[in-house]
């Protein structure tokens, strides 16, 4: 018979034709066609074509059960086996293997192809031993089948994995190199990828980073080269990994965006896999929406491949973000419909997996009243999850049940937070602890509240000082808000505002605290390296299985040595508070801002002496009052020029109420202390996109009524780095950068600035059209000027862009620049100062620049007026080269530009400074 034979035979079967006029007794015969639906299984299998693999296997079964051979019953367990393992019910199929192994034991040529299988199939339920001694059998097989070579690839493949399991890591990279060369010989260029991945993954494991970075680059191009495209999602998603594990989470985001951008829309296996991955890596980098949006991406991807594990996983990770978010109603009902789909999935998933959702399904946020049954229901997940040896799933089923408890007012509230706290320093899950003791402290009075929530905020602490440093960037401010604001309510209802004050400090000021240390943190130790690989590797392993327990236990023991391993930063002291009060200005008032969830503090802190607590307008009317601002400003900023010179004119009333509104909100309150020359604040939230110079005073409207008119003003992230150490002033040229776009709207800013710059520093690197790559300068200039085109993305932050001559630069690129020492940045761009609407400031581009080094960034609140901007960036720049410090410069700056005529603040307030220093002066 032929292949045309082969596959009418198939089709027969298919549409229930009987197929016994093409079974003969020939038995040579009906091996060879049992040998070809072995092949058809595979590649069905390998486009996702289950429907036709499983005709095969009942075709298989056909010929075996009319002929009634051990020998084609033997062929038929393994046509069996090959299709369960592509569904990963690898139990299942190790059991038809079994079986043809019986048969096969005493017939090389084919048993260890049967044993190799049988071995990889062990490999993934985690019987490493018996794995291993079929590996042995194999090897002791081949040198007696010369046919043997045709499939050696899979072997070593296969024996480079267990290996890994085993960790014997040298051998790994031995059998995974050994690989490659047969792979090239035999010109398979998928398993050469294959032998790549386990190279580089033993490279890593053995803590060489570079050679894995090498190995993983040849395997994409392979990939790239023969269109593997299911392979090139792996190779790209493992340069991921290995850019977290060398402490580069945006170069990660950035492969899996690149990863997303080159498949086409239908390769849904790909856009699942990395969905799930850049879900997962937002959620460390804090960004919470990205993240859900991301997993809620994969959920769709997964249900359409039919592959519940991995649906009901995402689904979890979507309804943890989104709970996270504190239950946005029209969310969470978007969110039950996909819990739904979950459970209608339940009997196909493993049993952690299925009491997980039955845990979150009960959360009290989903449900308009918490009940009893909802009680049971989390308490029985937890006991399974305690019997599956899954401590994290078993802590945050118990959480969820002592939220239930406390809505239901059970006495035993309070003892199962504290059994969470148990748990979580048993094994050690220090963020589970920490919410532990929030949820504690929300049921505790007095000093017994004010412990827990300190004890809250000191672990919140820790792991900050775990972060590498750009997470540490990435999540700076972006979730100390609910939790540094109760802890701060609790000081001042016990009367103590001074452990108000250091709290406040704690929140908002360790971060850059930790930036100004000599090194944020230490290199990896190999022996990081090596554990942090294997929880990768395990969790990959893991996710490409399908059984109930395979490799959990093996990924658990993981997951403690690495924490065991965990790089902690020794804790860097933030400043006294007389240190901090000694470096205030002359004549100068300095407040702290925090935005609660329900009222806006300000803590007013005198050059001597005991702060000032103050309590301000509700968050809620701030926020308000802002937003309508925000209308009045973004009516004038979609009109052409000179349309909205004239609209401006009418405007100014009215904008001038808004911002008498906010200044009722946030200064007026503070007017026992307003006697001063300079305002130092340290805004908080959303507080950052107040423009504070434009402020107004009714009472003053005669004199000067705005706050920038009346006092020179220093913005800080929080008042703490007044006292951190300074580094030594950048020694490289000033350096101006523009680009402007091809409608050429913002051409003559960009080059009157750059003029205004060449002209003032006559040694200034100056570059119009400039490139991404121009930002990258080995040593740090002096001043950084940068014209050009900004967008703030609001729910993708680490995307907020400048548009440069060969693309955008990015935000996430923003935290690596060498700006260590520069004194300013001057960012002539829209929306650059802007705060996103998750996240801290240093996911406003100007918190970038500032966490990548520089002392001073002034970067635009809005979408910026060209003519307007270009007078006065001149006019400060010509200020500072007097020798004035940034804040009297910017001040003057500001005037100058009213008495040209533009006199409504969205001209001369657009720009506005964020300083990590008192003190700014280029001469």
């Amino acid at each position: 018979m032929d292949d045309e034979t082969y596959e009418q035979i198939l089709q027969a079967s298919v549409n229930g034709v009987p197929i016994d006029t093409w079974i003969s007794t020939d038995l040579p015969t009906q091996l060879a066609l049992l040998d070809w639906l072995k092949g058809v299984i595979v590649a069905a299998q390998d486009v996702g074509d289950y429907e036709r693999a499983e005709a095969a296997v009942n075709c298989a079964w056909m010929i075996a059960h009319r002929l009634g051979t051990a020998e084609l019953a033997a062929q038929a367990h393994w046509c069996s086996g090959l299709d369960l393992m592509g569904h990963k019910l690898y139990q299942a199929a190790l059991e038809h293997f079994d079986a043809t192994a019986t048969y096969y034991q005493a017939v090389p040529a084919v048993a260890w192809r049967v044993q190799s299988n049988r071995a990889a199939l062990l490999g993934r339920l985690g019987r490493l031993d018996e794995a291993a001694s079929a590996i042995v059998a194999i090897e002791q097989m081949l040198p007696d089948v010369p046919a043997a070579r045709d499939h050696l690839l899979s072997f070593l493949i296969n024996r480079s994995d267990l290996e890994g399991h085993q960790g014997r890591y040298r051998e790994m990279r031995e059998t995974a190199r050994t690989a490659e060369v047969e792979a090239r010989r035999s010109a398979q260029p998928g398993s050469l990828v294959m032998a790549l991945i386990n190279h580089a993954f033993a490279a890593m494991f053995l803590a060489d980073l570079d050679g894995a970075a090498e190995v993983l680059q040849q395997a994409r191009q392979i990939a790239t080269d023969d269109e593997l495209l299911d392979l090139l999602a792996r190779v790209v998603i493992n340069q991921a990994h290995l850019e977290i594990i060398r402490d580069h989470p945006f170069r990660a985001l950035h492969l899996l965006h690149d990863a997303r951008a080159a498949f086409p829309s239908d390769a849904r296996s790909e856009h699942a896999t990395i969905a799930i991955e850049e879900a997962r890596l937002y959620e460390r980098l804090g960004l919470v929406e990205e993240a859900r949006r991301c997993a809620q991406q994969a959920t769709h991807h997964f249900a359409a491949l039919d592959q519940p594990e991995e649906c009901v996983e995402a689904t979890l990770l979507v309804l943890r973000l989104a709970l996270a978010t504190g239950g946005i109603p029209g969310r969470l009902t978007r969110v039950q419909a996909l819990i739904d789909q979950a459970q209608a999935r339940n009997a196909a998933v493993s049993p952690p997996l299925q009491a997980l959702l039955a845990a979150f399904s009960a959360h009290p946020l989903l449900h308009g009243t918490a009940q009893m049954a909802a009680l049971a229901q989390a308490d029985a997940a937890a006991t399974t999850l305690e019997r599956c040896g899954v401590p994290d799933f078993q802590i945050q089923a118990s959480l969820i049940a002592a939220d239930l408890a406390t809505t239901l007012k059970q006495a035993d509230a309070p003892a199962r937070y504290r059994h969470c706290v148990t748990l979580a320093q048993q094994h050690p899950f220090p963020a589970l602890e920490q919410q532990a003791y929030e949820g504690l402290a929300r049921l505790e009075r007095g000093a017994a509240a004010c412990a827990a929530w300190q004890r809250a905020a000191d672990l919140a602490a820790e792991l900050r000082r775990r972060m590498p440093a750009e997470e540490l960037k990435a999540r700076a401010l972006s979730s100390h808000a609910a939790l540094s604001s109760r802890l701060v309510g609790a000081y001042l209802k016990l009367r103590r505002p001074q452990a108000a004050l250091q709290a406040l400090f704690d929140a908002k000021g360790s971060l850059w605290a930790e930036l100004s240390a000599p090194t944020v943190i230490a290199p990896p130790s190999p022996d990081w390296v090596t554990a942090r690989t294997r929880v990768t590797f395990l969790a990959a392993q893991l996710r490409e299985g399908g059984e109930d327990d395979v490799g959990q236990h093996e990924l658990q023991q993981a997951l403690t040595a690495l924490r065991l391993r965990e790089r902690v930063r020794p804790a860097y002291p933030l400043p006294r508070l007389e240190e901090i009060q000694a470096q205030l200005p002359p004549a100068s008032l300095a407040v702290e801002y925090l935005q609660g969830e329900q009222r806006i503090w300000a803590c007013v802190l005198p050059a001597s002496g005991l702060p000032h607590w103050v309590a301000l307008g509700k968050t809620a009317v701030v926020i308000e009052a802002m937003e309508r601002m925000t209308f009045y400003r973004r009516a004038l900023q979609n009109q052409p020029p000179a349309q909205r010179r004239l609209a401006a004119i009418a405007q100014r009333p009215t904008i001038n109420q808004s911002l008498a509104r906010l200044y009722d909100l946030l200064v007026a309150p503070l007017r026992p202390w307003l006697d001063v020359e300079r305002l130092v604040l340290a805004p908080d939230g959303a507080l950052f996109d107040v423009p504070w110079a434009a402020l107004y005073d009714q009472q003053q409207a005669d004199g000067q009524p705005y706050v920038g008119e009346r006092y020179e003003l220093t913005l800080l992230p929080s008042l703490a780095v007044l006292a951190l150490p300074r580094p030594a002033p950048a020694s490289g040229p000033p350096t101006a950068l523009g680009c402007s776009d091809t409608a050429q709207d913002i051409a003559l800013q960009v080059d009157a600035e750059l003029d205004t710059v060449q002209r003032l520093f006559p040694t200034a690197r100056v570059i119009n059209q400039a490139q991404v790559a121009d930002l990258n300068a080995t040593v740090a200039p002096r001043l950084l000027h940068l014209s050009a085109h900004g967008q703030l993305k609001h729910e993708e932050p680490l995307l907020s862009q400048i548009f440069l001559a060969d693309g955008p630069f990015l935000l996430a690129d923003a935290f690596n620049l060498a700006l260590t020492g520069t004194e300013l940045v001057l960012l002539s761009a829209c929306e650059t100062s802007a705060m996103p609407k998750q996240g801290g400031v240093a996911l406003a581009v100007a918190g970038a620049f500032l966490a990548a080094g520089a002392q001073a960034v002034v970067a635009g609140l809005w979408r910026i007026d060209a003519e307007a901007t270009a007078r006065l960036v001149a006019n400060l720049y010509g200020e500072l080269c007097g020798g004035a410090e940034l804040p009297a410069a910017l001040r003057r700056a500001q005037q100058a530009l009213r008495t040209a005529g533009y006199d409504h603040p969205y001209y001369w307030a657009a720009l506005q400074p964020l300083m990590r220093t008192g003190a700014i002066r280029l001469v």
